[in-house]
């Protein structure tokens, strides 16, 4: 990101380590003072979106103080030993979030491999790449759906709305005897799924399906885009089954027999 070739840039380090001998200095008060500024060459103009990203990591610097009698070393913050946990992490984005959000707990619970937790936590944050997402990402790409080549192509439309999803949704909930797919957003169809089970001694399994759902679907909706395939409704109700089983298994839900 440095632009070395630039008298700013490629002074900047001396010009700050001459002042480390005053413990109490911070770094934003030498890069902003004169012509000492911490300029950072860009390869493109930002987005709106990422506009009020880069203000606050400008403004990181600001809380920053040098001391010369401790090695410079990457530090977590938020735990008392400075070293990075997941667990820490996790607290941290509870605390970020007022307390843990509906289904988060549910989410992060080992039930299924970790790449499907990650893909429905980015799913109900509205940050899976689908047109819509990529559109407001600044990213010229077309927003009709390629799966049914008539609405635009959106999170929602996706995993609840379109027929073929719908389809898949219905015959799985039949067999729990819930009549149909929510017609809210997948946010709101997460946070309320584990509410629908209608019995808690089978609540896991009940999780597990929303995950592999959500997962063939997506599968799905990359095989028509990309390799052009068109995907069977009672084949992906078949590899649903299959990947609750597996996961159930696989992850210790299972008891074994003694």
């Amino acid at each position: 990101m440095w632009d070395w070739n630039s008298q700013a840039a490629s002074s900047f380090f001396v010009k700050t380590m001459a002042k480390v001998s005053n413990a109490t200095l911070k770094i934003g008060k030498v890069l902003l003072t004169s012509l000492q500024v911490w300029s950072i060459w860009m390869r493109r103009e930002f987005f709106d979106w990422e506009k009020s990203q880069w203000n606050c990591f400008m403004q990181c610097p600001d809380g920053v103080v040098v001391r010369k009698d401790i090695q410079d070393m990457i530090a977590w913050k938020f735990i008392p030993s400075g070293i990075f946990s997941v667990s820490s992490f996790r607290r941290r984005l509870e605390e970020l979030d007022n307390g843990s959000p509906a289904g988060f707990t549910l989410l992060w619970n080992g039930t299924c491999p970790p790449k499907v937790e990650l893909f429905l936590w980015q799913l109900v944050r509205g940050r899976v790449l689908v047109a819509d997402v990529l559109h407001r990402f600044g990213v010229g790409v077309s927003l009709v759906c390629k799966l049914c080549n008539n609405e635009n192509e959106t999170l929602n439309h996706v995993f609840l709305h379109y027929a073929w999803s719908r389809k898949v949704w219905y015959h799985c909930l039949n067999r729990w005897e819930v009549s149909s797919c929510s017609n809210e957003d997948i946010k709101g169809w997460w946070e309320n799924w584990n509410g629908l089970c209608l019995s808690p001694r089978k609540s896991r399994i009940w999780d597990l399906m929303f995950f592999a759902t959500v997962w063939k679907i997506w599968e799905m909706r990359n095989a028509t885009v990309f390799r052009d395939i068109k995907a069977c409704v009672w084949q992906a109700i078949d590899k649903v089954k299959f990947r609750m089983a597996w996961w159930f298994k696989h992850h210790g839900l299972v008891q074994k027999k003694p």
